[in-house]
């Protein structure tokens, strides 16, 4: 299936993710055509200080076996909502009700209309506000095994831009097959992404990975 984003969803900016997050801020003014002389500027300021194209630390294995987290609320994209949809369906997921956890609801918090997105931090942080735990990172086929492995799904931020041009896009990795991994996208759940594809878009971003949780009891205090 065509690998590049519906034109009628995207993310906004790029993922403010700890490492990595320099050079993903400089592909994403790039994309917005500074002048040339301040873009050579910037790369040789940051040429001893970010990682470039294919230093992410390889993958060994891939599954052998077809999992799925059948489970997963599934809300279609609608026009520049991946974000938010992602989210509500992975806050469903988690058992939340009510607009607090539907894509509308979801992008009247975070949405940001002057651009036409939603940046990965608030998509991010709006679990918080909820009472949830969330964290980012730098994701890992084997992470993503292992989430849909325990039923978690994970929200993953890819990038099907070319060459100098970044155009960002959010997902729920629902499930993994040998030669797939399986996601919640656009218009369509269950989506097949074959893995070579899937990596090379998810790498543009640093592997930027969303983990949602409830919030971990409290230990009970010592008697």
């Amino acid at each position: 299936m065509p690998m590049d984003v519906s034109p009628s969803c995207r993310a906004a900016g790029p993922p403010l993710a700890p490492p990595g997050a320099i050079r993903l801020l400089f592909r994403h003014l790039r994309a917005r055509a500074l002048p040339g002389l301040l873009l050579l500027c910037a790369a040789l300021a940051c040429a001893g200080c970010v990682r470039g194209p294919g230093s992410l630390a390889p993958d060994p294995t891939r599954p052998a076996a077809e999992r799925i987290i059948h489970d997963v609320p599934f809300f279609a994209q609608e026009q520049y909502q991946c974000g938010p949809a992602s989210l509500a369906g992975v806050l469903r997921h988690l058992g939340l009700t009510g607009a607090q956890a539907t894509p509308d609801g979801i992008a009247e918090a975070i949405f940001r209309p002057g651009m036409h997105g939603t940046l990965s931090l608030d998509l991010a942080l709006y679990p918080r506000t909820l009472g949830l735990s969330s964290r980012w990172y730098d994701g890992s086929v084997a992470d993503l095994m292992a989430a849909v492995d325990s039923g978690q799904p994970r929200i993953v931020m890819v990038d099907h831009g070319y060459g100098l041009v970044s155009t960002y896009h959010f997902m729920v990795v629902v499930g993994y097959a040998p030669d797939a991994v399986i996601v919640n996208s656009d218009r369509t759940p269950l989506q097949r992404l074959p893995w070579a594809s899937f990596l090379r878009t998810w790498d543009r971003t640093d592997r930027w990975t969303l983990e949602v949780r409830r919030q971990e009891p409290a230990p009970a205090p010592a008697p």
